[in-house]
């Protein structure tokens, strides 16, 4: 028994020592489990992408391929009381289907996937990318009582990255004190040479400023709602398909991985991750949008990766859980689990 003991305890002093001087090497895990909810049978192959609360009552679920021919030509909601219940039977039960009408003078040219939306009462704000590697923000109306949203307008965000990397635009939009904050997918330091930034637009869709952020390698793929100041992003990378556009290095957040971690086989010359499934807090300051470099939540991976597109926050008998949406790769699915 002493000898177990004894060999415990030099086995400690020596992972100690290996995490001392390798940053990558913590000691207890760091990762959250997603469980996958069984979603409507109409869901499939619909490239599920943002999400996004209406009055934190209803959860929309925006399909990439919205409006193309033999599309699904229709926005899901899924209620909040429905999709708790799916915490304990991992399946919706019940969703609505939310129509799109495009006004004449809505300009959707070169149109190609819907990637983000966000809600400011009944009216909605979108991200829709294009064929010419640009984005449009859209602005509609929701008609609850129609189950209807009307496109009223649209604009071709201002970015310095617009029409530079192949099949990568604006991911993300949410608002925040009277304004709309739109994200690039790319914001890490090989792209944006000294700082990224978010495309900054009032509710008329008239571009403001851009907002300096705090650099984030990898793709970021959706943005949460913000809730003091602070807002979650998905953060997504795969290696073997997407190096060439993003060329991570340098990424801040590795000593946050334990050696037990399912990230940690993937960490490469102890400065980027080969394959990353994690999500991020930023804060929005009066001149900056900050990464809380101390919180950092890693998903644990699974054999084959999945294309996170999708987050939002659900808070149900006092705690907060991440909701998660993937699109066809591997599959199109819903996530959740719970904060710690």
């Amino acid at each position: 028994m002493k000898l177990f003991l004894f060999i415990s305890i030099i086995y400690y002093i020596i992972q100690s020592i290996l995490a001392i001087h390798n940053p990558s090497i913590r000691l207890k895990k760091n990762e959250l489990t997603l469980t996958k909810i069984e979603i409507p049978q109409e869901f499939a192959k619909k490239q599920l992408s943002g999400l996004a609360w209406y009055r934190d009552s209803l959860l929309f679920v925006l399909p990439e391929r919205l409006l193309e021919p033999g599309g699904c030509s229709c926005i899901f909601a899924i209620r909040k009381d429905v999709l708790t219940t799916a915490f304990s039977t991992q399946k919706i039960s019940s969703y609505q289907k939310i129509s799109i009408q495009v006004l004449p003078n809505v300009d959707l040219s070169l149109a190609q996937g819907f990637e983000a939306l966000c809600f400011v009462n009944d009216t909605v704000f979108l991200t829709l990318e294009r064929d010419d590697h640009t984005a449009f923000l859209l602005k509609g109306i929701f008609y609850a009582s129609e189950n209807k949203i009307q496109l009223i307008k649209s604009v071709v965000i201002e970015h310095k990255l617009n029409k530079v990397l192949r099949n990568a635009t604006m991911e993300g939009v949410l608002f925040f004190n009277q304004k709309l904050y739109c994200f690039h997918e790319s914001n890490g330091i090989a792209n944006n040479n000294s700082t990224a930034n978010a495309s900054v637009y009032n509710t008329k869709l008239e571009f403001v400023e851009y907002m300096p952020m705090d650099a984030l390698e990898y793709r970021l793929t959706d943005v949460s709602a913000v809730a003091n100041k602070k807002f979650y992003a998905l953060n997504y990378y795969y290696f073997e398909k997407e190096f060439k556009n993003y060329r991570p290095d340098n990424d801040l957040l590795l000593n946050k991985i334990s050696q037990n971690d399912s990230h940690f086989r993937y960490i490469e010359n102890n400065s980027y991750l080969k394959k990353v499934e994690r999500i991020v807090e930023f804060k929005i300051t009066e001149n900056r949008i900050v990464l809380n470099k101390e919180k950092v939540y890693y998903l644990k991976l699974d054999q084959i990766s999945r294309n996170i597109e999708g987050i939002e926050i659900l808070t149900y008998q006092n705690k907060n859980y991440f909701i998660i949406s993937t699109d066809a790769f591997p599959d199109d699915g819903l996530y959740f689990t719970k904060m710690n």
